[in-house]
């Protein structure tokens, strides 16, 4: 439910054009979606270790759902535990 909620909150996640992102690592698949100037990057780890992502470079930094209710967007390097998913706007 508290997906479904998100998605219907927020176009991009809605009616967005889906571009795959390269985090130059096997372990994450990441994708943004844009709609009508909004932007979600998704971020999934698919892996069962935990990864480090550098999101100094990106302009999502609100974080708007986190399978890791420890995840932070305020530090970066962050770190995203094994099987784990994120999406910040």
């Amino acid at each position: 439910k508290t997906l479904i909620k998100l998605r219907n909150n927020h176009k991009a996640l809605t009616f967005g054009d889906i571009n795959i992102t390269d985090l130059s690592d096997d372990r994450l698949i990441s994708f943004t979606r844009e709609s009508e100037g909004h932007t979600a990057l998704v971020i999934h780890n698919i892996s069962p270790e935990s990864v480090t992502i550098d999101l100094s470079g990106t302009r999502q930094r609100e974080l708007l759902f986190s399978t890791d209710p420890d995840f932070s967007t305020v530090v970066s390097p962050a770190t995203l535990p094994g099987f784990s998913t994120v999406i910040l706007n």
